[in-house]
């Protein structure tokens, strides 16, 4: 005969079949105290003939009662038979974690397997960030034109304060470096007259020039002028033109204008009227407006269509 632990009560005597029953039922579970004629009380779970059909049930116990049951029950001492109850020891089980619980620590390690791996992901981030700011600031001490640019917004700083002195100073430097519109800005210091400094468009055109050779778009249209002019340089209109050719393709509006002026009047280029449009039209659709005012004086005047 049998006897188990329910709610801190003893029940039984019983059969095997309805503590089979019992635990199909979900009444016994495997921290269930139950007890065998003859035998010492221990874990239902833990019983030989009790286990197979805990397998059996393929872990559906998770719907049954978690909490350790504390039962205090007898085993029975003497052989007693289907129809004799017998005294019966008193004891109490020692508790055990409940699959509840088991699945609460599953989870608290997911948690904080996640939360590893969340710094791990953000420290990596972050020494990416670091990595690409030391090679940011190792190149920048490579490159000259770095210092060429701190150079020139220095000299437009000290313009702007009148101190015109030391703003060419830091041009120079620049432009020693290689910088373009530094070339530039020396060109428009020297070919805009001031009190106490007479205009020098032969200094002028030499920085202009240099300006030009570096690619800068408009040193290329102020050398252009020059050449076009004779300031500062030999009067040459297919030198004009070839670097007005140079900015307008550039996308410069003003060489596109100078171009088609070019074009339309055959200075420095052969004439031709459809060039001519073209080039102001592209001027004038970045807001050009003298190009706009040449595209309508060329469409009014009968002899340019």
């Amino acid at each position: 005969m049998w006897v188990y632990s329910h709610n801190g009560h003893k029940v039984g005597p019983v059969t095997f079949e309805e503590i089979v029953n019992q635990i199909h039922a979900g009444v016994i579970i495997q921290n269930t105290a139950v007890c065998c004629s003859g035998e010492k009380p221990c874990r239902a779970g833990h019983h030989p003939k009790l286990q197979p059909y805990f397998a059996s049930m393929n872990n559906s116990t998770g719907n049954i009662a978690t909490d350790s049951q504390e039962a205090s029950i007898s085993s029975d001492t003497s052989s007693g038979t289907d129809n004799q109850t017998s005294p019966f020891l008193q004891f109490q089980l020692p508790s055990s974690p409940s699959g509840h619980t088991k699945s609460k620590q599953r989870m608290k390690s997911k948690q904080r397997m996640s939360k590893n791996s969340k710094k791990n992901n953000d420290f990596r981030k972050g020494l990416i960030v670091i990595l690409c700011c030391c090679c940011c600031c190792f190149f920048s001490l490579l490159l000259p034109e770095d210092e060429s640019e701190k150079l020139f917004n220095q000299g437009m700083e000290y313009l702007e304060e009148n101190e015109n002195a030391k703003a060419v100073e830091c041009w120079k430097k620049a432009a020693e470096l290689g910088h373009p519109k530094a070339h530039y800005v020396l060109g428009l210091n020297y070919a805009i007259p001031e009190p106490g400094k007479p205009r020098d468009m032969v200094e002028a055109a030499k920085w202009y020039l240099k300006g030009a050779k570096l690619g800068d778009a408009p040193s290329q249209v102020a050398i252009g002028q020059c050449y076009a002019e004779g300031e500062g340089v030999t009067k040459n209109i297919n030198e004009a033109a070839e670097w007005y050719r140079k900015a307008a393709d550039q996308g410069y509006a003003e060489g596109q204008r100078l171009l088609a002026i070019a074009y339309l009047y055959g200075k420095g280029v052969p004439k031709n009227i459809n060039k001519a449009k073209i080039l102001a039209q592209e001027a004038a659709d970045q807001g050009d407006a003298s190009a706009i005012l040449l595209l309508e004086l060329i469409n009014r005047n009968k002899k340019f269509i």
